[in-house]
């Protein structure tokens, strides 16, 4: 796939001079081929709502001292934050057609677009390779089952088996398989993948109620740590929220429009997002709540990993049968949430050399090489890394948000994509954007280091929201970068008519 460009004839640009801004999977997506609609995004969310690393989530909660229902209403609460946000840098998407690191052009410049980018790419592809592992766990424990001398298979390096290694290269070769068909294969997979999983979780869930003689025992909050509300609100809820924030879709938040610029309209997206998040939500965690419950009844202990329940429970077809279902689902959120993002930063990165195949490509083959099984033999390591991710991501996020407030929701589509239009800034940096990224996070990451201040670095994700979209809006309206008087011209999506030009809003 060539890069193409759109010379602007009012700007007297060449094609020489906007080439290395746009190309194919870069450009706006025409009208034409926005096919998804509300039950694909419904689908969608199921999809990446069933993840296998979940269970841990749900697990760590509960391990804090919450009873099953309060770690429940916690998840439900953080959930319906993500929604509120998602909506919002979805709409971008589906109004306009571009993805985020196009988007990300308006506050930070047509070059320091990038930053923003790199970071939420580096996190997707740590995540990428994260879920990649847990997924061939499964498919190891899959093969234990069906081979008689998996188990006993000889050999080992880097402290995983060979059998792991095996399972290893298998999966990260499935993902291959499905990217390489491009992002229609995703919507087409996504639509069956999603709610498949609800199977063999049922299963589980059937087995995890006669583990605990009913479910009584699982919401029983006798033995929560926190029996009062006022305790529970103040010591358990707001920090749970905080730490499933950090967990959960906060890098999606960003670069939603990578998947909502397909979208039919702006009501398929939203609709799609209030259903399928929240109610994925509430299913999923509720089965994983009764299901780590039932596993305490059983053995002791809560057992977080959905591969060693399928094992615990000793029965080879229901073992077989889930860890196929739970290898399907890996990839349903694993290639949406995690590879889109990367995939499109290095086409904006580079957009003379690659394609969103290409990218996708290489995305995998980096979180491939970073070794994921050495970062999850440190669980500590893990979550300490999980409470870092709001302190890079929050930043970036209040300022796109802050600036959509700035210019009321209106974009010059064409002048994302020229070297020389209004949002060129210095050089293609906007300093302003730049500097309070840097000056946030610098300030929120200090608070980890500072002992009468490190219990707040849960929130980060919340404070560098706040303080970076504060700190931008007033900077941004200080400075007077952006020109009040041009807000209402030129700001529509690709292809509107001059009669649209006026109310080119994204509300």
């Amino acid at each position: 796939m060539t890069a193409t460009a759109v010379p602007d004839s009012n700007s007297g640009l060449t094609e020489s001079d906007s080439i290395s801004l746009k190309n194919d999977d870069l450009a706006p997506v025409p009208k034409q081929q926005r096919t998804w609609g509300a039950w694909n995004y419904t689908a969608l969310w199921l999809g990446m709502v069933h993840n296998i690393f979940g269970f841990a989530v749900i697990g760590s909660l509960m391990g804090t001292g919450l009873s099953a229902m309060q770690a429940l209403v916690a998840v439900l609460i953080a959930c319906l934050i993500q929604v509120a946000f998602l909506i919002v840098t979805g709409r971008v998407g589906s109004r306009f057609g571009i993805p985020f690191p196009v988007w990300a052009r308006s506050a930070f410049g047509i070059f320091g677009s990038n930053v923003p980018a790199i970071l939420r790419g580096l996190t997707a592809i740590f995540w990428f390779g994260i879920q990649n592992y847990l997924g061939a766990s499964v498919l190891n424990a899959l093969f234990g089952e069906v081979f008689d001398f998996w188990k006993n298979l000889g050999g080992s390096f880097m402290g995983m088996s060979s059998g792991m290694w095996i399972s290893i290269i298998l999966f990260w070769a499935l993902s291959f398989t499905v990217v390489r068909h491009g992002i229609n294969t995703i919507r087409r997979f996504e639509v069956w993948a999603g709610p498949m999983v609800l199977v063999v979780m049922t299963i589980l869930v059937v087995w995890a109620i006669n583990a605990s003689g009913g479910l009584g025992p699982v919401f029983d909050s006798s033995h929560a740590s926190h029996a009062t509300v006022s305790s529970f609100v103040a010591y358990g809820l707001i920090p749970a929220v905080a730490a499933f924030m950090n967990s959960g879709f906060i890098t999606m938040i960003l670069n939603y429009p990578d998947v909502s610029r397909f979208a039919k309209s702006n009501k398929s997206q939203t609709i799609g997002t209030l259903i399928g998040l929240p109610i994925g939500t509430v299913i999923y965690y509720g089965m994983s709540a009764i299901i780590v419950s039932g596993t305490q009844a059983k053995y002791g202990k809560e057992i977080w990993d959905p591969g060693s329940v399928l094992t615990a429970i000793g029965h080879p077809v229901v073992t077989i049968v889930g860890a196929v279902l739970l290898a399907v689902a890996t990839l349903s959120v694993n290639i949406p949430a995690n590879l889109i993002s990367p995939a499109y930063d290095l086409v904006n990165l580079f957009p003379r050399i690659f394609t969103f195949k290409t990218a996708s490509i290489v995305a995998i083959i980096i979180a491939f090489a970073y070794c994921p099984w050495v970062w999850m033999r440190n669980e500590e390591g893990l979550y300490d890394l999980l409470a870092n991710l709001g302190t890079f991501l929050g930043p970036a996020t209040g300022i796109m948000v802050a600036d959509m407030a700035i210019r009321r929701g209106r974009l010059d589509v064409d002048a994302l994509y020229e070297l020389h239009g209004r949002y060129r800034y210095f050089g293609g940096f906007n300093p302003v954007a730049l500097g309070v990224l840097v000056l946030t996070t610098a300030g929120v990451l200090m608070l980890k280091f500072i002992p009468d201040l490190s219990q707040l670095y849960v929130y980060s994700w919340f404070i560098s929201v706040v303080v970076a979209g504060v700190l931008y809006y007033c900077a941004a309206k200080w400075v007077g970068r952006d020109d009040q008087s041009t807000l209402g011209r030129g700001m529509t999506p690709s292809g509107s008519s001059g009669e649209e030009l006026a109310e080119g809003s994204l509300w």
